[in-house]
């Protein structure tokens, strides 16, 4: 993920407009983020999480930095909400893509990178809550720990 000198001091509260996508190299998995989430408001985007979080945890990945940033909260959100009880993969799948974000999370603005943070807490405690077998998805506890600790 390349990080922009400037990042927009509204990078969270604005929908990413058409120049912040093309920030990067376009490749397939790019142009598939794209065709998900572009324009699409928080409210939205949250709803295609619960809808399948899954696959598009997973745009999130190939988005520019500032989509990211943007779609990023939507992800959290439904993770903190009641409609995400029962989403095994959604809750392993958030651990993993912020630990395969690694030292870019630093590069988040504050109010993201608590957010991210909150909700990884929240899915380190309640495992239970997702329905996330320890013997398939491991302790959400532990990998949670080893991100938060790097």
């Amino acid at each position: 993920m390349r990080i922009p000198k400037v990042i927009p001091a509204d990078v969270l509260t604005r929908v990413p407009r058409e120049p912040e996508w093309h920030s990067v190299d376009w490749n397939d998995d790019t142009a598939s983020a794209h065709a998900h989430f572009f324009g699409k408001s928080l409210d939205e985007a949250e709803r295609l999480f619960a809808e399948s979080s899954l696959i598009h945890q997973e745009d999130l990945m190939w988005m520019p930095f500032v989509p990211c940033c943007f779609y990023l909260q939507a992800y959290s959100r439904y993770l903190l909400s009641e409609e995400s009880k029962g989403d095994s993969d959604g809750a392993s799948c958030y651990i993993t893509l912020i630990g395969w974000f690694g030292a870019h999370v630093r590069h988040f603005p504050e109010a993201l990178h608590d957010l991210t943070r909150r909700t990884l807490l929240r899915i380190a405690s309640s495992q239970g809550f997702s329905e996330a077998d320890v013997d398939i998805y491991g302790s959400f506890a532990e990998r949670v720990r080893t991100i938060l600790a790097a």
